[in-house]
Parts: structure tokens; sequence; C-alpha cells
């Protein structure tokens, strides 16, 4: 993951708090708690579209790399420490038993 410097960040923070909590309130009103879902990527999709600098292979190889090294941060920082935390409460399910030895 890119390391922006604090105060480059700022820039967008406001914009991001105001659609995460648009997003928020829109998967509210869908009533179900997946509904957040659909209006993510909806917003990442258009995103990215909306900042390819041009429509061409390099430019969409980086895109699509861009969301995948994203989703892999995502999944090492906040899905892997949550799996961690929950190994430990509730005790391991991968056993010799199921991998056969």
């Amino acid at each position: 993951m890119p390391y922006i410097k604090r105060e480059l960040r700022a820039q967008f923070d406001g914009e991001i708090n105001a659609l995460a909590n648009r997003i928020k309130r829109a998967s509210e009103l869908e009533g179900y708690d997946g509904a957040f879902a659909g209006f993510l990527d909806y917003c990442i999709f258009t995103l990215g579209a909306k900042v390819m600098p041009a429509r061409r292979y390099w430019a969409m190889c980086m895109i699509v790399g861009v969301f995948r090294n994203a989703a892999d941060e995502f999944l090492r920082r906040v899905v892997d420490k949550y799996e961690d935390e929950k190994l430990i409460e509730n005790g391991d399910v991968l056993s010799d038993e199921i991998l056969g030895k």
C-alpha cells in the first residue's frame, strides 16, 4: 500500500468520510446489512474509471493492479487480524485429522 504523507491525505479525507457515510445511509435504507457491498462496488468501479488517464491497456492494468493491491492490503491488515483474534478466541478448526495426517 502506498503510504501517503498525512498532509496529502487530508485533502481526500473529508470527501472519503462523506462518501462512506452516504454508503452507510443508503445501505440502511435498503434494509439489510450486506447492502453496502453493492454501493461500495459501484463507487470503487466508477472512481477507477473516472481517474483512468486513458482508455489504454497499460492504464487499465494499472487500475486493476491498484484494486488488487488495495484488496490484498485490506486482507492483510484487517481480515487477517480479525481471523487471528477469532483463532485465539475459538481455537483452530484446522487439525491434523482434517489435513489427513
